[in-house]
Formats: structure tokens, sequence, C-alpha cells
């Protein structure tokens, strides 16, 4: 109605039932290392589903920043680790191309066209 104020986006409020939900993770095996009492450690971090990426981590990696990209997606000291491994642009590109079938976001890339989302074709 006129002169009400509508609910609005209550940004806490959502947050709070994106944490109670079961959160879907892109899981990556990093490798194997060796704790402090020198038993091996299969080191996994999880990216987060894209709707879940802070904005910030979203913009870094769609222009190409990568280490500032993926601090800000896994925070410093996933990051840490994930960089320990020494990537090479190959592996990454084969991370993000998993990571991007998985989430529907190309690094820098545009989006595949989607059935049904593309421009509409016609005959002549």
């Amino acid at each position: 109605m006129a002169g009400e104020n509508p609910a609005g986006f209550d940004l806490t409020a959502y947050r709070a039932s994106r944490a109670e939900a079961a959160a879907e993770t892109f899981p990556v095996t990093l490798g194997d290392s060796k704790d402090d009492e020198g038993n091996t450690v299969t080191e996994i971090i999880e990216i987060p589903a894209l709707r879940d990426w802070p904005l910030d981590a979203q913009a870094s990696l769609g222009s190409g920043n990568i280490v500032e990209g993926i601090t800000a997606l896994i925070g410093p000291e996933a990051a840490e680790r994930f960089e320990a491994y020494r990537w090479t642009f190959g592996e990454f590109e084969a991370l993000f191309d998993a990571l991007a079938e998985w989430s529907g976001f190309q690094m820098g890339r545009p989006l595949p066209p989607r059935p049904g989302l593309g421009p509409t074709q016609r005959s002549n």
C-alpha cells in the first residue's frame, strides 16, 4: 500500500539463513604433506559455491588478478597453502575450467551460451 515501508532486504537475516543451509563447496585436493608428527596428511581446500563468493573475489578473478582473487575467495591461510603448491598456469586453468563447469563462472572469459538463454536465431 502507498505510504507503507516495504519489508525490503535484510542482509543479516539472509546471511544467517545461508549459514544454516547446507553449504555447497568445491573440494580441491592439493596433495599430501606431513604434519608435525610426520604423518601424511592429504590437504584439501574448499571453494565455496558461487553465490557465497565475496564480490571482490569475483571481480579479481574475472579480471585476472589470481592471487588477490584466491585470497579473497578462500582466506589468507588457505590461500598460502594453495600457493605453496606452486601451480603452473595449465594446472590453474584446468582447476578453473572444472570450477567454471561446476559454478557457471569463468575467469576472464564469457560464459558459453546456454540453451534457451542465447539470442534467438531467425530463419530467412
